[in-house]
């Protein structure tokens, strides 16, 4: 009776072992088919990249003005305004209002503050597209002018 007592322990202790041994496995398959889901590569076609953008135009008193724009990409960015030197002195602040062209979007506004010769400011883009910049300096009507601007999504590389 001891004996049979013994073979019924060891048949539930073995059929025991194998279920949890194949839960465990089926849990090892079910992880190794996520990480290599998790782990496929990203085609580099995709992904944007941070570049400078040199806009030129003309402000309301047609002097040349060079604008830097980075990272050239939805969102925040940093954007340079060099007029170029005409002896004259130059306001502490100029105001730089960015419509989206085609778009009834309300303009984002930035606030570029002189530095070295240069406004330095940052302004917010919320998309790609082309966009209507207006300069605007107070009290100062050589540094008042509208450029176009573009924002392109990227070409896709080959």
């Amino acid at each position: 009776m001891q004996h049979r007592w013994a073979i019924r322990v060891g048949a539930v202790s073995a059929l025991g072992v194998l279920v949890i041994g194949g839960l465990f496995g089926l849990l090892w398959i079910h992880r190794g088919t996520q990480s290599s889901a998790a782990t496929a590569s990203i085609d580099p076609r995709l992904i944007l990249v941070q570049h400078n953008s040199t806009i030129w135009g003309r402000l309301g008193s047609a002097l040349p003005a060079r604008m830097d724009l980075w990272p050239s990409l939805p969102g925040i960015n940093r954007l340079q305004v060099a007029p170029p030197s005409n002896g004259r002195p130059q306001p502490r602040e100029i105001e730089v209002a960015a419509r989206m062209l085609g778009m009834a979007m309300v303009p984002t506004v930035g606030r570029l503050k002189l530095v070295q010769g240069s406004y330095v400011g940052k302004l917010n883009l919320p998309m790609f597209g082309r966009y209507r910049l207006t300069v605007c300096a107070p009290h100062d009507r050589w540094l008042h002018g509208s450029v176009t601007a573009n924002v392109p999504l990227p070409p896709l590389g080959n």
